[in-house]
Parts: structure tokens; sequence; C-alpha cells
């Protein structure tokens, strides 16, 4: 007989359901910061570019030293980058890691619970009340972060099911997102060696009027790229963790032990979060559908298996 566990019914208390809102409005502010850092980054890369092409019409207008302006603003721009994801993303990034780290302690009993001076009753509720205020269609969905069927597993069963389709879901959207950024790099690449060839520019002019400008773009995408590489590397090896203890638990129903497993993956998850980039809503838009038609994880398909397992050990008895 399966014990059952408390999860759907935790996740759709009140107060988790305000913690949920919150960590989803901290990130949400990291998105809308980075996407200022991005659209800044583009603006003056795109006027550069087309100060630097056009410098004989606009001379009266430019410095005389073109590359000096050029290198000086590339400079600039690729600095605001820096400033803006340690002040104010990474700021959000760390607070939404936070809330989530409470979100897990509150309904999976994982991990460890984040201190008063770290997550405060008041900013909780403050958080959530701007994201429900806004978003009030959302709340269905956040008082059922996990499927309720989950709570159709013993404890340990149903915690490694959680992780295993939170850490399967962000391999799976890291992926894509890895391929949306090299695709973009190779876009601008070969979008400014066609320039080079329209204007039948020479290397030298190439690098001063073209590359140059363009830089501070290129240098976002190589940056993005190597976070997103170390996030995918961490969301790969948890979720084969995950999917290492759900086995081990489908195997041997009967033989859950203590939850070191699950607090260590916890750990890494936590850590994971409070680092990862954030990826824009637009791009998640796109990849929730195809996921969701995929299913990355079928909850309720590995539930029934794991239920008829149960039943034949019983029986093998």
């Amino acid at each position: 007989m399966i014990t059952m566990n408390e999860i759907s019914q935790s996740q759709a208390e009140l107060k988790n359901v305000k913690i949920a809102a919150a960590f989803r409005y901290a990130y949400r502010r990291a998105k809308l910061w980075k996407s200022w850092v991005w659209s800044l980054t583009i603006l003056l890369a795109a006027l550069q570019l087309f100060s630097a092409i056009n410098h004989q019409h606009l001379k009266d207008y430019l410095p005389d030293n073109l590359a000096a302006m050029v290198v000086t603003v590339s400079l600039l721009s690729m600095l605001m980058g820096t400033l803006g994801r340690h002040f104010f993303i990474n700021k959000y990034i760390d607070l939404g890691s936070k809330l989530q780290r409470l979100h897990d302690f509150e309904i999976l009993g994982i991990g460890t619970k984040p201190t008063p001076l770290e997550v405060s009753q008041s900013q909780i509720e403050r958080l959530s009340k701007k994201w429900l205020d806004n978003n009030p269609k959302d709340q269905p969905n956040l008082s059922e972060w996990w499927p309720n069927s989950i709570s159709e597993l013993p404890e340990q069963s149903g915690i490694a099911l959680c992780l295993l389709s939170t850490f399967k879901w962000e391999n799976e959207l890291r992926k894509k997102y890895s391929i949306v950024i090299i695709l973009s790099g190779i876009t601008a690449g070969l979008a400014s060696l066609s320039l080079m060839h329209i204007l039948e520019y020479r290397i030298s002019d190439y690098i001063v009027n073209i590359l140059t400008p363009m830089s501070p773009l290129l240098a976002l995408l190589i940056d993005e790229f190597l976070l997103n590489r170390s996030a995918l590397q961490v969301a790969q090896e948890s979720s084969q963790q995950a999917l290492g203890l759900w086995n081990k638990y489908f195997d041997a129903p009967e033989k859950e032990g203590g939850k070191e497993e699950l607090n260590q993956l916890s750990y890494l998850w936590s850590s994971y979060r409070s680092t990862a980039s954030p990826i824009f809503d637009w791009l998640y838009w796109i990849t929730q559908k195809t996921m969701n038609k995929d299913m990355i994880i079928d909850a309720s398909a590995l539930i029934s298996e794991y239920e008829k397992n149960v039943r034949s050990t019983h029986d093998d008895r």
C-alpha cells in the first residue's frame, strides 16, 4: 500500500502560493533588467555601426578620431553590461533563488530554510501582491506547481519525481537556448561579413568600421553562451542524479531511506539558481509549447508505472 505524501495539499496553501508568486516576480525583474542591458547594447552597437559606416556624411557631428570614438563607446557598452548584471540582474536572481529555496523547503521538506534576514515575510507579501495583482490568472498555476498526482507516491519518491521534472525541464530549456545563442552569433557574424562585401571594405576598414562597433553585441552573446553552458552542465548533472534516485525508488519502493541524497541535490540546485542567467520570456513561451507537446516528463505515466510496480511486487510475495 502506497503511503501518500502531502505535496499537493501543501503547494495549494496560500502562504506557499505567495512564496511562488514572490519568486516569479523576482525572476521577472531580473529578466526585465537583462532586457534593458541587451536593448541598450544593441542600440549603441547599431548607432555606432551606422556612424562608423557613414562617418564621411556625419563628419561635422563626429570627433576627428573616429577609431578612438568607436573603441571608447564599445568599452563603455561592455562596462555597462557588466555593471548592469552585477548590480541589478544578479540582485534579483539571488532573491528569486532564496524564495524558491523557501518554496522547496515548505513543500518538499528538503534543503535549508532561508533565514528571516535573507527573506522576510513582509518582502514575500509585497512581491507576491505585485505579481498576483498583475497576473491574477497565474494563481491556479502556482497552487499546482507540481501535478497533484504526485501525492499518490511515497514521500521520497514524490520528491524525487518533482526534482526530476524540474531538472529535465531546465535541461531541455537550456539546450534550446544554447542553439538560439549560437544561431544569433552566426547571424551577426555573417551579417557583418556581408556588409563588408557590400561596402567593399578592406580588412582594416572592416575591423574599425564594422567589427569594433559590433563588439559589445558579440561580447554579450559570447558571455551569455558561456554562462548558459555552465548552467546546462549543472542541469544535466542534476537531472541524471534525480533520474538515478527515481529509478532506485522505483525498483525498490519499500526501501526508501534518509533524505541525504535528496538534500544534496537540493543544495546543488540552490547554488545553480543563484547564479544561472535568466532566459527571456519570449523564448520560454515558444519553447514551453514544444516541450509540453513532447511531454518532457509525463508525471502521470510515471506514477501509474510506479503503482503497477508496487502491486506486482506485493503479488510476487
